[in-house]
């Protein structure tokens, strides 16, 4: 589970790691470059929902993992289904 920070420890990069070999990662070059080397952002990140949180109490949210491409290229990666972070709500 990521520190109270959000950043990963090398017990969830190994499972990241782990998912992206399942997925055969290096088998999905990136769209922009054509790279196959895929780098794990430092941090769990929390794409936000749309709507006023005080209209709409108790949206879910969605932990992710961010992959990055030499180029810049980003695919974000549920960190919930990767099994290194609980879906919780605010």
């Amino acid at each position: 589970m990521p520190g109270p920070d959000g950043k990963l420890t090398q017990e969830d990069i190994a499972k990241v790691q782990a998912w992206m070999f399942k997925y055969k990662m290096g088998n999905h070059p990136c769209p922009i470059c054509d790279s196959i080397q895929w780098t794990i952002g430092e941090y769990v990140v929390h794409p936000t929902t749309q709507g006023n949180p005080q209209l709409f109490p108790n949206l879910p949210i969605y932990p992710n993992v961010i992959l990055l491409s030499p180029c810049g290229y980003t695919r974000n990666v549920n960190a919930v289904m990767i099994g290194i972070a609980p879906a919780y709500r605010v």
